[in-house]
């Protein structure tokens, strides 16, 4: 029983060919199947009892017969589901974490058969320090808000090209990945629908995945909704278990979240409001960004973040261990990452996730023309790449690389002011807090309609670039990423408290490798 004891309870087939206490004494439910292991095998459906029968060797004329039983918490018997074989990775999973043994042993003195029973229980308990512990998170575009002014406000979160995966092994091995194009919820429960959504859960291993597109926001033009986005995809969601090396998709078929350029002009992209469509905000009028000369309503709603797909707009390919590549008529947003693990004496762990954006405007201006019709604020995000790895024997490594720029149209310029954040400077670089006064040291980039100065600190709260937190040990690194954030001034009248700031992030993205093998 001790030898019974030492053994794991139970490992997954597809973390390879490891022992484990099922793999002799509860093989499968029909007691036919190979057991080099048991001279004799049996099974009683009756009674759903599996049993061993085999020779003593160290004690000549003795037979030893082991019968086992899952039970509950209760000691009632748990019968094995139809097909149980602890050889299949698709039906290996013990139908409970508790096994009845009964050790019988017969023997013949003097011509009279004697017998010896004794009983226990045999429970699966915790596991050591996991042998590999690895995950991505990415989000391209992510933004936080509060819709109503309530003391307990109802927040809304969108991300667009959202991903989050992960590989360990343990008792067995397991790979897990869910992946969306863009994703809206509600803090009172809703969420959107219709987006490109993949997910993997292996084993069993899922070596292929189609193309998922998800359709553009209903209702498009979104007249009543606070947030609208355009058609997106879900590409390469693969992952295998088997032989305790997870991997989640790869270097060259990474997992992939995309708000893409398809579709017609008017439905390509994406934008965020959270003020009512029925009136104006004298905040916003200040601002520029809505005009009594254009009531708000359902058919005319203020766009505050926003997204727009021309005919042509160059972007970029993202890296995890370098500067992005530039491309042509790149997608709105995409996300991508991937997991991989290797064995022998070199064994490691590497995950990795990258995010790129197009331009991003905030604050377009009612009734401008040129660079403020845009936005007053507008960002792109070239590339971010995170990336963790953990190598046998060595300490781990953190990777991070990104490339921003972000522009405003200083008052009386003829051509915007465009300054660039990116890892080889670090920190928020030109994104210096003095630039955001709301004085004359600050930036004029346009005039109220009293006459009175704006600056950019009356649109932007507060930004930063390139926050970067990681940690590395022996075989273990991680990290997190946000490479751009940005919150807005509050934005609707009868908002006291400042729930209603847009709080916007690009390049968010964190990783851990961890390789304890």
């Amino acid at each position: 029983m001790e030898s019974m004891r030492n053994l794991p309870f139970h490992v997954a087939t597809s973390a390879g060919p490891y022992i484990d206490l099922l793999d002799t004494y509860f093989r499968d439910a029909t007691g036919v199947g190979a057991n080099t292991a048991c001279a004799t095998r049996s099974w009683a459906s009756a009674s759903s009892t599996y049993t061993c029968g085999r020779t003593v060797l160290a004690l000549p004329g003795f037979t030893e017969s082991v019968s086992s039983q899952f039970v509950d918490q209760n000691n009632a018997v748990v019968t094995p589901p139809a097909g149980y074989d602890n050889q299949s990775a698709t039906a290996d999973v013990p139908p409970s974490q508790t096994l009845a043994v009964t050790v019988t042993e017969t023997w013949v003195r003097n011509g009279v058969t004697k017998t010896f029973s004794a009983g226990t229980k045999i429970s699966s308990s915790a596991t050591g320090l996991p042998q590999i512990v690895s995950e991505v998170r990415g989000s391209a575009l992510s933004v936080g808000t509060a819709v109503d002014d309530a003391a307990d406000p109802t927040i809304l979160q969108y991300d667009a090209g959202l991903l989050a995966a992960n590989a360990g092994l343990s008792t067995g091995a397991t790979a897990n990945a869910q992946v969306q194009g863009a994703f809206t919820t509600l803090s009172t429960g809703q969420s959107s629908v219709g987006q490109a959504v993949g997910y993997l859960d292996a084993p069993p291993d899922q070596t292929s995945f189609a193309t998922v597109t998800g359709t553009a926001t209903s209702d498009y033009p979104c007249t009543t909704n606070l947030v609208c986005f355009g058609p997106s995809t879900v590409s390469g969601v693969t992952g295998t278990a088997g032989n305790g090396l997870p991997q989640v998709g790869s270097v060259g078929a990474p997992l992939i979240a995309t708000v893409t350029k398809s579709g017609a002009a008017g439905a390509r992209g994406l934008w965020i409001s959270n003020v009512p469509t029925t009136v104006n905000q004298l905040g916003l009028v200040r601002l520029g960004v809505q005009s009594l000369l254009s009531p708000v309503s359902a058919s005319n709603p203020t766009q505050l973040l926003r997204s727009v797909q021309g005919p042509s707009n160059n972007g970029y390919n993202a890296s995890c261990t370098g500067p992005g590549t530039a491309v042509s008529n790149a997608d709105v947003v995409t996300s991508t990452g991937y997991i991989a693990t290797t064995g022998s004496a070199t064994h490691g762990v590497t995950s990795c996730t990258t995010a790129t954006a197009r331009r991003i405007d905030l604050f377009p201006l009612a009734g401008a023309s040129g660079f403020n019709a845009d936005g007053v604020v507008q960002i792109v995000l070239q590339y971010a790449g995170l990336q963790c790895g953990a190598v046998a024997g060595a300490t781990g490594t953190v990777t991070a690389n990104y490339r921003a720029t972000v522009s405003w149209l200083r008052y009386g310029d003829a051509t915007p002011t465009t300054v660039t954040v990116d890892s080889s400077s670090g920190g928020a670089g030109p994104l210096s807090s003095s630039l955001l006064a709301r004085n004359s040291s600050g930036i004029q980039v346009g005039v109220a309609p009293n006459g009175s100065k704006l600056y950019l600190g009356d649109y932007i709260q507060s930004w930063s670039a390139g926050a970067l937190s990681k940690t590395t040990t022996t075989q273990n690194a991680q990290a997190s990423l946000k490479t751009l954030s940005f919150t807005t001034v509050p934005t609707r009248d009868t908002d006291t408290l400042g729930t209603s700031s847009l709080n916007v992030v690009l390049g968010k993205l964190s990783c851990t490798a961890q390789d304890n093998r």
